[in-house]
């Protein structure tokens, strides 16, 4: 008798383990979930909306950029408001048919570069022109 009691305990105690085990992969997917709906509820109400006055209405011509000239004038970028410029007073100009590698160390600003000229984020102030059209 003794030993069916303890077989008996046994089988159970392994599947209430089992059951812990599920009830903790459950509780963690339910607050993944909930801090996905927390971001993207953020997103919406909370992020500021691209500069309207840069927003071009018409599209740039088919033969656009003609040259490919890029040129950097006095630009300063920060990533948010109240953080330190990430470029400051940057100037630079590709000429046309010029072929330009960036090299720096960690934390230059190679990649803020790209990121200003494909408007990924706002300039601070400071002027960007591809082929003398502001962009």
């Amino acid at each position: 008798m003794i030993t069916s009691t303890s077989g008996l305990i046994l089988s159970y105690s392994v599947s209430l383990q089992q059951t812990f085990s599920w009830v903790v992969l459950q509780s963690a997917s339910v607050q993944n979930d909930s801090n996905s709906v927390d971001r993207v509820l953020e997103y919406a109400n909370q992020l500021e909306q691209e500069a309207a006055h840069d927003i071009v209405e018409t599209k740039p011509p088919a033969a656009w950029p003609r040259t490919g000239r890029i040129k950097f004038e006095n630009v300063v970028m920060s990533y948010r408001a109240g953080l330190p410029p990430a470029l400051k007073n940057l100037n630079f100009d590709v000429g046309t048919n010029e072929k330009v590698g960036i090299v720096g160390r960690t934390g230059a600003g190679k990649s803020t570069i790209l990121t200003t000229l494909y408007r990924l984020v706002e300039v601070t102030s400071g002027r960007i022109t591809i082929d003398d059209s502001k962009q």
